[in-house]
């Protein structure tokens, strides 16, 4: 009875309409057909995923599900992760992924996607994530409901759906509201602002804490102005932000002066572009070695000066980091490791690539718990994914070492 009842809500009747059952030869042929229509219909939602194991994407996916029990860290790395697929083209998967998210992660993720296809004006596309977003955003606490509506106002607003937009902004707090207004600036969607209107804007703030995301918003409006060749509009905004940024002694407020140094370089500026970067590295110095954030810091300088063919200095600014890192806590080290790896492979290639990989998931190792290790996996995962190529098996060893080995 019950298959019978399956059979007529699928649309197919298991007997003839006369009520005779119809001939044993005639009866295998439909049956033959009608199994081939169940499993066809069974798969209908099914999506078939391109799972390349040596994919280092695919594979950075994979070790987040380590992270799982821990829901904001787990969405903090899976958006990498789909950024990361959205970046190199992959956008059905990266919107598949999203769809797998824990709400507040599936609401950012989609919320992303919507502004990447927004830039594309894939209307419909990006008009299906905001939705998708709205949708995921319904148990999200305040903030991040925030910072999800922003994000969908940015796409509409790359559609030219400007009242669209608006209507979302009432549910936007402040920072994400600036945050909002800088990207903006980015897109080229905004009106230009002197420094005197910039800085009124920001004067009406009341959030504290708010020092890098002003720098942010001010380094946007320069660069709006550099790229337009109203250097004269310009130079005034890195000025603010120097000063702003050292203001409260915060470390990732100065982080901003490795993009005021990029301005000055792209202004004309090399002397004063030098000159920031290198306040910026003697600030990295005076860090203690402790400092989960001196190696990558000094990295992200470093950065720079291999984009401005100054090697040596470089070389010389990553022994500083490679000194810190054997101080780094062991949670944090990972990510330290990496970062001084990411750059030394500018100069020396895939042998110090790999190298600094080994150092890595050996520290995901130095923690017993197994978070440690899934966090370390993930981040060498996106490194490689990063660098275009492959985890070597040397690096694969360790990672899937049982607990107790491969950590020396």
């Amino acid at each position: 009875m019950a298959l019978a009842s399956g059979l007529m809500l699928s649309g197919i009747t298991p007997f003839s309409s006369s009520g005779q059952e119809t001939s044993a030869a005639s009866s295998l042929t439909d049956t033959d057909a009608l199994v081939a229509r169940l499993v066809e219909e069974s798969q209908k939602h099914k999506v078939a995923r391109k799972s390349d194991p040596k994919d280092p994407v695919w594979q950075a996916e994979s070790y987040a599900s380590g992270l799982a029990d821990e829901v904001s860290l787990y969405n903090e790395w899976m958006l990498k992760v789909i950024l990361k697929y959205a970046e190199r083209g992959d956008l059905a998967e990266a919107a598949y992924v999203s769809d797998q998210l824990p709400g507040a992660g599936s609401a950012l993720a989609h919320a992303e996607l919507a502004v990447i296809h927004a830039r594309k004006t894939e209307k419909s596309e990006a008009e299906r994530h905001i939705q998708a977003a709205k949708d995921a955003s319904s148990s999200v606490s305040r903030l991040f409901l925030s910072k999800v509506l922003a994000r969908c106002a940015l796409a509409l607003k790359l559609l030219k759906l400007d009242t669209e937009a608006v209507s979302l902004l009432s549910q936007v707090e402040e920072l994400e509201l600036l945050d909002l207004d800088t990207a903006l600036q980015q897109e080229g969607l905004a009106q230009h602002l002197t420094l005197a209107q910039a800085q009124a804007r920001l004067d009406q703030m009341t959030a504290r804490g708010s020092d890098e995301a002003k720098c942010h918003f001010l380094l946007a409006c320069a660069e709006q102005h550099l790229k337009s060749g109203k250097s004269e509009l310009g130079l005034p905004f890195l000025e603010a932000v120097s000063n702003l940024s050292s203001k409260n002694g915060l470390p990732t407020a100065q982080h901003v002066l490795i993009d005021v140094a990029r301005l000055h370089w792209m202004s004309g500026q090399t002397q004063e572009a030098k000159k920031t970067l290198s306040f910026f590295l003697q600030c990295c110095e005076r860090y203690a070695d402790a400092a989960e954030w001196k190696a990558p810091f000094i990295s992200d300088a470093v950065s720079l000066l291999l984009d401005w063919k100054q090697p040596d200095e470089a070389r010389v600014w990553l022994k500083l980091a490679e000194t810190s890192l054997p101080k780094v806590y062991v949670l944090d080290s990972p990510q330290a490791v990496l970062a001084v790896g990411r750059q030394l492979a500018r100069l020396d290639g895939a042998e110090v690539r790999d190298r600094f990989a080994v150092m890595a998931a050996q520290a995901g190792l130095q923690h017993p718990h197994p978070r440690s290790r899934a966090s370390a996996a993930v981040q060498i995962a996106l490194y490689y994914a990063e660098l275009g190529a492959s985890i070597p098996a040397s690096v694969t060893k360790i990672l899937s070492a049982e607990p107790g080995e491969g950590a020396e």
